[in-house]
């Protein structure tokens, strides 16, 4: 007599059989997600420069990088995060995760024995840093007369430059190499203004000197203003 297996007994039984299960890969996952903000963030680029904040839209951008909309969204969440990054990328030229105060090229000037090679060297990591940002920083700054979120960034960035840019003064101060007379705060005012985005608007921008005048030009400032005599 043949007796019918109930379903449970099917269930008990096909689990005896090792049951299948392809590895879960978080590399590849991290990987493909990497990919994926940085195809976004290299079309917002173009984009961000070639329309401006107001008529680049997040379809846009997804339509730009074939990345799907959800996913733009699910990896920046809202527009000016994307610019944010897009920002962000172009200051230090890459997405790994090393701020431009911890890397090589402000190490090696904070590191310098002369005060005119430090203030050389500091002006070109100035130049670079602009030259790779201030149509972005410009693009921003006509987002922030229009958008709250916008607005708090463009905050937000001036105070990490105020902070970053406060190294000047401090390695120099150091390092002996301010004026006598010269007071540390005075010192950071002053790169502050002279390692400015109009600064640097005006005289590549509007009026057209070549990346390495402009460079000379700020190196010659900082050292006249922060390491000459006073009385010079």
């Amino acid at each position: 007599m043949r007796v019918a297996l109930s379903s449970d007994s099917l269930t008990i039984a096909n689990m005896s059989e090792p049951v299948k299960t392809r590895p879960y890969d978080s590399s590849s996952r991290a990987e493909r997600t990497q990919a994926s903000k940085r195809a976004v963030v290299a079309a917002a680029h173009e984009l961000f420069l070639a329309r401006g904040f107001a008529e680049t839209t997040v379809d846009a951008i997804s339509a730009a990088s074939r990345i799907p909309v959800a996913t733009v969204y699910r990896l920046f969440k809202t527009k000016t995060a994307i610019l944010k990054q897009v920002i962000d990328t172009a200051v230090v030229g890459d997405d790994a995760p090393v701020a431009l105060g911890d890397r090589s090229i402000v190490k090696d000037a904070q590191a310098a024995d002369d005060p005119k090679t430090m203030t050389a060297a500091f002006a070109h990591v100035a130049r670079r840093v602009f030259d790779n940002t201030a149509v972005l920083r410009l693009v921003l700054r006509v987002a922030a007369a229009l958008d709250t979120e916008a607005a708090a960034l463009q905050d937000s960035i001036e105070q990490q430059r105020q902070v970053g840019q406060a190294r000047v003064a401090r390695a120099l101060a150091e390092k002996g190499f301010l004026a006598s007379g010269l007071k540390e705060a005075e010192a950071r005012d002053i790169v502050y203004t002279l390692m400015s985005i109009d600064t640097y608007r005006i005289l590549r921008l509007e009026q057209r000197w070549s990346g390495a005048r402009y460079e000379k030009w700020l190196a010659n400032a900082l050292y006249q203003l922060l390491v000459m005599p006073m009385d010079a």
